[in-house]
């Protein structure tokens, strides 16, 4: 009976799971396609762009 989805683990625990699987799966796809290397450098140019001085100076220590 606990291990039905009207149990202890039921349909909400069975639904976050697959989601924070599927989030996995996608960072591990972008990690692997070098996307993420992508956004981090459209993050950095948005940074520039905006010139937000405190933003400049968290990109040179990140770097």
């Amino acid at each position: 009976m606990y291990l039905t989805t009207e149990g202890i683990y039921g349909s909400i625990l069975g639904i976050s799971a697959t989601f924070v699987f599927m989030f996995i799966l996608f960072g591990a796809f972008l990690n692997a396609s070098g996307a993420g290397e992508f956004y981090i450098a459209a993050a950095f140019i948005m940074v520039d762009f905006l010139g937000i001085p405190c933003l400049k100076i968290y990109r040179v220590i990140i770097r």
